[in-house]
C-alpha cells in the first residue's frame, strides 16, 4: 500500500518507526503460536488532544474477515479508555477500500483533522471516542 501512496515506502523508516521507543504493539497468534497480525499504536498528543493512534493494522490474509482485526481494534480502544485517551485514531489510504469499510463497520468516522476531499492527499484520518 505505501508504494501506491503519494509517502512512497522507505524500509529504514519503517524500520525505525517500528523500533520506536513509543512504539506499542499488539500481537495475534494463532492456537499453533504462529503470529498471524499485529497492531502497532502510540499514546501521542494530536493538535494538544491525548489518543491512541493505530500506527499499523496488519492480518494475514488467510485470517482476514474472521473477527481478529475487530478484536485487536476493540483491545486498542480498550487500552485508550484504560490510560485517559480521548480516541483513538488512524490514517488509512483511500484507495484502501477493504480498510477503510474495517474502519467504518467498527465506529470510525472522518477526523476533524482529517484533510479535505479536495486536499489531493490519498489518506484519511478516521477516528473513534474513547468510551469513558
Amino acid at each position: 500500500m505505501y508504494q501506491k501512496s503519494q509517502w512512497g515506502y522507505d524500509e529504514n523508516s519503517k524500520r525505525n518507526e517500528l523500533r520506536a521507543t513509543t512504539s506499542r504493539f499488539i500481537i495475534a497468534i494463532n492456537s499453533k503460536g504462529e503470529k498471524i497480525g499485529y497492531t502497532t499504536y502510540r499514546f501521542v498528543v494530536d493538535h494538544n488532544i491525548p489518543v491512541a493512534y493505530c500506527w499499523e493494522l496488519q492480518i494475514l490474509p488467510a485470517y482476514q474477515n474472521k473477527g481478529i482485526g475487530g478484536m485487536m481494534l476493540d483491545t486498542l480502544e480498550r487500552l485508550s479508555a484504560r490510560t485517559n485517551m480521548t480516541k483513538v485514531m488512524a490514517t488509512v489510504f483511500l484507495y484502501n477500500a477493504p480498510s477503510l469499510g474495517f474502519f467504518h463497520k467498527h465506529g470510525y468516522v472522518s477526523d476533524v483533522t482529517c484533510p479535505s476531499d479536495d486536499s489531493g492527499l490519498d489518506y484519511a484520518i478516521l477516528s473513534k471516542e474513547t468510551p469513558s
